[in-house]
């Protein structure tokens, strides 16, 4: 299964992505909204980890990209503590869950294997280049 994290924080990203990989995942990292929109063009997605606060673009437009793309691709959103009128918003925008930072591993970990499921057998996107994206 390949997933997708997407951190502006590069030691959040690379700390879930080790989190991930322990968990038996294929894992890469983008630290902004343009590369991960480039990944999700040569990569085959499972599920998108998404923080909306990106340096390059709104996470709400990587978000609606990847939707138009891919429309069946799972995505969760991490977030800052939020009220609950703001965690509905985020669903509004298209997310399959929503995790608040900070999180424990194996809650991250948890709300992937619920949510994995759920998509398989969706059509697929592009096959992934070389060996690393």
């Amino acid at each position: 299964m390949k997933i997708l994290v997407v951190d502006d924080e590069a030691l959040v990203g690379w700390t879930i992505a080790r989190q991930l990989t322990q968990a038996g995942y294929d894992v890469s990292v983008a630290a902004c909204g343009g590369d991960a929109l480039d990944i999700s063009l040569c990569c085959a997605l499972d599920l998108v980890v998404l923080d909306l606060n990106l340096p390059d673009m709104a996470g709400r437009d990587v978000l609606r990209e990847l939707r138009a793309r891919d429309p069946g691709l799972p995505v969760l959103i991490l977030s800052g503590d939020l009220p609950p009128a703001e965690m509905l918003d985020r669903f509004g925008i298209g997310a399959d869950a929503v995790l608040t930072k900070p999180f424990r591993g194996n809650d991250l970990v948890a709300r992937i294997r619920a949510i994995l499921p759920r998509s398989h057998g969706r059509p697929g996107g592009h096959l992934c280049r070389g060996g690393r994206a």
